[in-house]
């Protein structure tokens, strides 16, 4: 059963994206079958395969992780085949497919009455020892996908570029409200509405959703017979939900990898001088505009001797080249799909996905991750993904006429300040908004915003002056107008290279 440690929204949302994750698959391998998009197909559902086989352990549905081990063996056996398979291949694999999604939707996490997981396993291994031998011509070649994912959105997974959609529309709304003289409060909700929700999304704590691996990782210890001490050091460091996602994906599977190659028996590393508990340290920070993230443990490091050999004997570098590879190239094959150095396939590791699919997963939120090892000493995976500050630099000046507060960002490149003759626009026309009750607008002061050769000038009601803002619902860069807040203000962030009259 489903731990009961474990509250009952987390289990409701792994079941959510389990689904996704397994209609992605079905339709993947219908295409596969088709024998459309090989091999960047191939490698997308092997990697959605494994990130659900561990999550699934992690959460207590056995039999989905069970079933997901037995499907990527078939899937790994058909695309040495080319996808060129009898009928009962795919018929035995879209049934897994189906089984899962039952498993995922009863209450009990359990398989229950009439869920004969390990009798389905057996068809499948069934199944898999009909099929004709593999060509011997068909040689291995290493294959990096450039398709990213179908991004699948849900009510906390929402892609930035959509984040950036309901932000301009955000924008709209408080423009309009502003249009209206404040005398519609409906549109201030709207706008405050998404504001929320959009804080919502940009803001997601990072420890929680690390820490709760925590359960999972001694688990796996104990069934390695192995003793750790798990640490997570977050702190308050948040991030955009699809990147938190991400690096819940890079969490899970170099946490599993460090305890099952990297960490050793309690009597190997008593006899190398180490305690018999390893530690495994999982840490976060946010560096600047980047969040980091490091996956560190003191176990035997990775055997860089076998990772070279396997990586010839793959087919993946020339044996010349491997012969000369410096310790940080060699690390970096390890992230490459299909590179294992176990020579037996077990419900952990052994088919070289899982770090594929961590560098996947970063890859498609701007992120890298690297790798740095000592033999004896252990191994550090980290993360790192930008993360624009929720924090600018700005230069603030009244409109004329009204009760509006306008922006430009300041920083680097840009230089803001009074102007004395120069014609100059104001931004309460350009933004179609009405000065309250038709007040005269005065003729103020002049600012000047100057970037590069591009010079822009504004009408204001007073000097510039210079702040920092928050980015409560940031736009894209092309948007001409951002709202954010200044002294818990709501104020309008002018794009003047984006503003046209």
């Amino acid at each position: 059963m489903t731990s009961p440690a474990l509250p009952p929204e987390l289990v409701a949302r792994f079941r959510g994206i389990a689904l996704e994750r397994l209609e992605r698959v079905e339709s993947r391998w219908a295409e596969l079958l088709r024998g459309e998009g090989e091999p960047d197909l191939s490698i997308e559902v092997q990697q959605e395969l494994h990130t659900l086989k561990g999550e699934a352990k992690m959460m207590g549905f056995a039999g989905v992780a069970t079933l997901c081990h037995a499907l990527e063996g078939l899937v790994s056996a058909a695309e040495a085949r080319s996808f060129s398979v009898p009928e009962d291949v795919d018929l035995v694999a879209t049934m897994a497919i189906r089984f899962m999604v039952v498993l995922l939707r009863k209450k009990d996490a359990s398989p229950g009455a009439g869920m004969d997981v390990d009798g389905f396993v057996r068809q499948i291994e069934e199944v898999m020892a009909e099929l004709p031998p593999v060509t011997p011509s068909r040689t291995f070649e290493p294959r990096i996908s450039q398709r990213p994912a179908a991004i699948v959105e849900g009510p906390d997974r929402i892609s930035r570029a959509t984040q950036q959609r309901l932000a301009e529309a955000a924008a709209r709304a408080f423009l309009e409200h502003l249009a209206a003289r404040r005398a519609r409060p409906r549109l201030f909700a709207v706008y405050a509405g998404l504001r929320d929700t959009l804080v919502s999304l940009s803001a997601v704590p990072l420890d929680a959703r690390l820490v709760r691996h925590e359960e999972a990782a001694r688990a796996l210890a104990n069934d390695l017979g192995k003793q750790i001490d798990v640490v997570f050091e977050a702190g308050e460091v948040r991030a955009r939900a699809d990147v938190v996602e991400a690096l819940e994906v890079a969490v899970l599977h170099t946490l599993r990898n460090a305890i099952d190659h990297g960490i050793e028996p309690p009597e190997a590393r008593c006899g190398a001088g180490k305690s018999a508990q390893g530690t495994v340290r999982v840490s976060a920070r946010q560096i600047e505009d980047v969040v980091e993230v490091r996956v560190e443990d003191d176990g035997a490091g990775v055997d860089l001797e076998a990772v070279r050999a396997r990586a010839i004997d793959l087919g993946i570098v020339a044996e010349d080249r491997a012969a000369t590879m410096l310790p940080e190239a060699l690390g970096e094959l390890v992230f490459r799909p299909g590179l294992s150095t176990r020579t037996e396939v077990t419900d952990v590791s052994g088919r070289g996905i899982g770090l594929d699919a961590v560098r996947a997963a970063i890859a498609r939120v701007g992120g890298r991750i690297s790798v740095s090892t000592r033999a004896g000493a252990g191994t550090a995976v980290v993360v790192r993904v930008p993360q624009p500050g929720c924090r600018i630099p700005v230069v603030c000046f009244e409109a004329r006429g009204a009760d509006v507060l306008f922006a430009v960002a300041g920083g680097a490149g840009t230089l803001v300040g009074p102007e004395a003759e120069a014609e100059a626009a104001d931004p309460m026309d350009l933004l179609d908004i009405a000065a309250p009750f038709d007040a005269a607008s005065g003729e103020g002061t002049r600012v000047a915003v100057v970037r590069g050769l591009e010079r822009f000038v504004f009408h204001a009601g007073g000097p510039p002056r210079q702040s920092v803002a928050d980015r409560v619902c940031p736009t894209s860069d092309d948007c001409p107008v951002e709202i954010v807040m200044i002294d818990e203000i709501e104020a309008v962030l002018l794009r003047p290279e984006c503003l046209r009259e």
